[in-house]
């Protein structure tokens, strides 16, 4: 059994982000949060759908993994406002972030995700069991 150092800082530090609700980014002026999402499980697959509203499609990364889903997606807004002797700018970003623990295993290579209106719709199908033939 090998030891690593690094993996087990980086799973401390998300235990962490999650239990404190901070992050680093948080620190570094970043707003972050985390996104409304909801889960259905049926007999075939897990259908999650996440809130991210404002956000282009182009600007969200899915990862999925057998046991669990990482979204993050990002929106950068700038007003501008010029009147008589004055002018203001100004620019915000917003980062959104979640990992979702799946209750059952899933075939990643057959996941689809489907972003409309500031809903994304991610369909996962169930890892099926492999039927064993006896001799």
């Amino acid at each position: 059994m090998s030891f690593d150092a690094f993996e087990d800082i980086v799973r401390v530090g998300r235990h962490l982000e999650k239990q404190l609700g901070q992050t680093l980014d948080n620190v570094e002026g970043k707003r972050r949060r985390q996104p409304h999402s909801g889960m259905i499980e049926n007999k075939n697959e897990i259908v999650l759908t996440i809130e991210v509203p404002g956000v282009n499609k182009e600007d969200i990364q899915l990862s999925v993994g057998e046991n669990s889903v990482e979204i993050k997606a990002g929106r950068k807004e700038e007003s501008k406002e010029i009147g008589e002797g004055a002018a203001r700018m100004e620019r915000r970003a917003q980062y959104f972030y979640t990992q979702i623990q799946l209750p059952k295993a899933i075939e990643a290579d057959g996941a689809r995700a489907k972003y409309r209106e500031g809903l994304l719709e991610i369909t996962l199908p169930k890892k099926k069991r492999a039927q064993i033939e006896i001799e």
